[in-house]
């Protein structure tokens, strides 16, 4: 294209410089068309694209592919219609033409491309606000409390002077003649920026941060304290104080165990004559957990309790633990007529049209009846009494908060409470663990039993109501079959 120039003689090539201006204002004004308008509106229409779809999702007609998070950094928008990055000559050409005729501010080659990255799918725009807020350290200093300072032997001058300086005076005391103040940092500041204020203000002064201290004992970190923190109950060596009383349908208890002794354990024997009794490891665990002492390997939920312990199991010839429907039922009515409001069945069966009347009996003295849900699995039948409907109903979770793997399901749970690897009292040797549904319905029970005791005229509906209210919901929101409401949740119950 040079050697074409060159051998015009000097009119040709005054005429072609005319041509080669008028050629260089269409071609600037054409270049920036695309620059201007182009580039800007490919650019705000993928930031601001709301999956319509423009995003760098892959999915849509705009960003996709490879682009954004999905598939690696996003893409500059391409300007051209052919995907060459130009019209229909090539890069070299076009690069060529616009260093000859075009100024270097209308120039494209040789420039990099403006490329606004693409807003991350899932990001929230920020509004403009009309003020900005102070801009607070976020580290705060450890063992202190928050946006507080100690100030100590100030003049009256200099705290008038810090108040001034927008301190608040929270609490003021005379400690060895001399003002001890809290005092709040000022608005806007962070602890460390108060301390260095309040130092600069009152030089006089002893000024430091309000450190907080603790009792020097280790942190409980045993299963007991684990499964009882879960439920916001009071950790050992606290204790729940309040004086409930409770029926337990169960085996024998052995009553030599020290977590039992000197306890308020009435011990009835409900098993019909000429059967021999059961074993006494079930029963002697689920006492110790409602009403061991508080000063046990393992402390009871409510060492201050009574507990009415009627025995209604007895050893099969086979050798097994069984308690039969007679004696259940006979069972019921004894914990009703010895004036039990709350009673505990860790045991479970078969549906029974006899037991189903006795429940309902003794439920309807406004006496509440938790069972355990059962240890059949996730497609075990429903079992009972656990799944007569005015029973509570209570699965076990471990301390990750899982269920069981054991444990039923289905629409007749009503709560979790801890129930793997409990530990509890045993007679053969002091402690072991015990996993399944029968060592969470008693956590359920002394929580109910401590509500009733609380407030004697509340109905058993309300007092279910109540708890009801306070679970963590474990599973789907609301009800579900695996956790039924949730695990619950005793904060209040004990104060």
């Amino acid at each position: 294209m040079s050697h074409w120039i060159c051998d015009w003689d000097d009119r040709v090539w005054s005429v072609g410089r005319i041509l080669l201006l008028s050629m260089a204002l269409l071609c600037g004004a054409a270049v920036l068309g695309p620059v201007v308008g182009g580039a800007g509106l490919s650019s705000i229409a993928l930031a601001d694209d709301d999956d319509g779809d423009g995003d760098d999702d892959g999915g849509g007609t705009g960003g996709g592919g490879g682009g954004g998070d999905d598939g690696g950094p996003a893409a500059a928008p391409d300007l051209s219609r052919d995907g060459t990055g130009g019209d229909d000559f090539s890069a070299d050409d076009q690069c060529f033409e616009e260093a000859l005729l075009l100024p270097p501010w209308l120039r494209r080659c040789g420039r990099p491309r403006d490329v606004v990255p693409a807003r991350p799918r899932g990001s929230v725009r920020a509004a403009v606000p009309g003020a900005a807020p102070p801009r607070l350290n976020a580290v705060e200093p450890p063992n202190a409390i928050p946006r507080e300072i100690i100030v100590y032997r100030a003049s009256p001058a200099q705290i008038a002077a810090l108040q001034g300086r927008g301190f608040v005076v929270i609490a003021r005391a005379t400690v060895a003649g001399h003002a001890l103040l809290r005092l709040r940092v000022p608005d806007g500041e962070t602890t460390a920026g108060g301390l260095r204020l309040a130092r600069q203000v009152a030089p006089d002064a002893i000024v430091d941060f309000n450190h907080v201290y603790r009792p020097a004992q280790a942190s409980c970190d045993t299963p007991v304290c684990r499964q009882r923190r879960a439920i916001k109950w009071p950790e050992p060596p606290d204790e729940c104080r309040v004086a409930a009383v409770m029926a337990m349908i169960d085996t024998t208890i052995d009553l030599t165990v020290p977590a039992l002794q000197g306890q308020q354990i009435e011990v009835i024997n409900g098993v019909s004559k000429g059967r021999a009794l059961a074993s006494s490891s079930h029963a002697t665990a689920i006492a110790s957990l409602l009403v061991g002492r508080n000063d046990a390997a393992v402390p009871g939920l409510l060492p201050r309790s009574r507990v009415i312990a009627i025995q209604a199991f007895h050893r099969s010839s086979s050798g097994e633990d069984i308690a039969d429907t007679f004696d259940i039922a006979a069972a019921l009515d004894t914990a009703s007529r010895r004036g039990a409001r709350v009673v505990n069945m860790s045991l479970t069966g078969p549906n029974n049209k006899v037991l189903a009347d006795s429940v309902r009996e003794t439920i309807a003295g406004d006496t509440v009846v938790i069972a355990a849900a059962g240890n059949l699995g996730p497609t075990g039948p429903v079992v009972y009494p656990a799944g007569y409907e005015a029973v509570i109903a209570v699965t076990a979770v471990g301390d990750d908060l899982r269920v069981y793997r054991g444990a039923n399901r289905g629409s007749f749970i009503d709560f979790a409470a801890p129930g793997v690897n409990v530990q509890v009292v045993s007679a053969k040797v002091a402690t072991r663990f015990e996993s399944g549904t029968s060592f969470a319905a008693p956590f359920v029970t002394a929580a109910l039993a401590a509500a009733r005791s609380r407030n004697g005229a509340a109905s058993t509906t309300d007092l279910v109501a109540a708890l009801r209210l306070q679970v963590t919901d474990l599973g789907r929101p609301g009800r579900d079959p695996v956790f039924g409401w949730g695990l619950v949740q005793v904060q209040d119950i004990c104060r």
